[in-house]
């Protein structure tokens, strides 16, 4: 039953699809710690773990008493990790970004802006 999520504090997952994804995700609003694990194998790409997957979870869970990400998936872009910096107020740590589909610069810039942001600083690890 899904209420039985909504006091859920962390979730650690390893190769959930993204229809399983799209039924947990948004009913977990007091989610403090997200762990997300696929392979980083070419022949082994997570299955449909869009940016536009998580815009479609983001309207449904604005995560706001997230701390700490962790995302080990190369089919994530920038756009992804730039939404848990700029909305989830309670972010400390964004893990793993170079195991996404982003490039140095896009990196480089995303972790001067979690450096900066205010009132609390995000650690974004590579």
């Amino acid at each position: 039953q899904v209420w039985q999520f909504k006091r859920l504090e962390e979730l650690h997952l390893r190769n959930l699809g993204m229809g399983s994804l799209l039924i947990l995700l948004p009913f977990c609003p007091e989610l403090k710690a997200l762990t997300l694990k696929y392979s980083l194998r070419s022949d082994e790409a997570a299955p449909n773990l869009t940016d536009s997957l998580f815009l479609k979870i983001f309207d449904k869970n604005k995560f706001q008493n997230l701390q700490k990400v962790e995302i080990w998936c190369k089919s994530l872009s920038i756009r992804t990790a730039e939404w848990f910096v700029r909305n989830c107020q309670e972010l400390r740590s964004l893990k793993s970004l170079g195991a996404w589909n982003t490039n140095e610069e896009e990196q480089v810039a995303l972790w001067r802006e979690g450096r900066r942001r205010e009132p609390y600083p995000v650690e974004i690890d590579f």
